[in-house]
C-alpha cells in the first residue's frame, strides 16, 4: 500500500499538486482568515466608538490623568464581576477559582451570585 502511495505521488503533475493545495487552502484556511479580518475591523471599529465617547464624556475634564485612572479602575470591576479577570489564569488556578466560586454561591455572597446572574445572561457578558 506505502510503495502504491508513493507511486502515485511521483505521478501526480505538479499542477495537480498546485491545485490540491490550492484547494485545500481555500475550502480551510480563506473561512478562517475572513473571520480573523472581520474580527479585527468590527474590534478597531467598537474600540473607536468607544474612545469617541469617552473622549467626548469627559472632555471638559481638567484632571485627564484621574480620568484614565478612574476608567482603567472601572474596566478591573468590569472584568471581575463578569469573570472575564480568571481567563487569564492557569488551569490549575482557574479550577481552584471555580471550586471557590461554587462554595461562596453557597454561601449566598453577593459577588458569586451576580457572578452567576451575568453568566445567565451571554450578550450582556460579551459587552462587558
Amino acid at each position: 500500500y506505502l510503495k502504491q502511495c508513493n507511486s502515485y505521488q511521483s505521478k501526480e503533475t505538479f499542477l495537480a499538486t498546485l491545485h490540491r493545495h490550492f484547494l485545500f487552502e481555500k475550502y480551510h484556511s480563506l473561512p478562517g482568515m475572513c473571520a480573523l479580518t472581520m474580527y479585527c475591523v468590527a474590534h478597531i471599529s467598537c474600540y473607536e466608538a468607544a474612545a469617541s465617547i469617552h473622549s467626548y464624556l469627559f472632555r471638559q475634564q481638567k484632571n485627564q490623568d484621574f480620568v484614565y485612572f478612574a476608567t482603567f479602575i472601572v474596566g478591573l470591576i468590569l472584568i471581575r464581576l463578569s469573570g472575564s479577570i480568571w481567563n487569564w489564569l492557569s488551569e490549575e488556578r482557574y479550577v481552584g477559582v471555580k471550586f471557590d466560586m461554587h462554595n461562596k454561591l453557597r454561601l449566598r455572597d453577593i459577588d458569586a451570585r451576580f457572578l452567576r446572574w451575568i453568566k445567565n445572561r451571554p450578550m450582556l457578558r460579551s459587552w462587558i
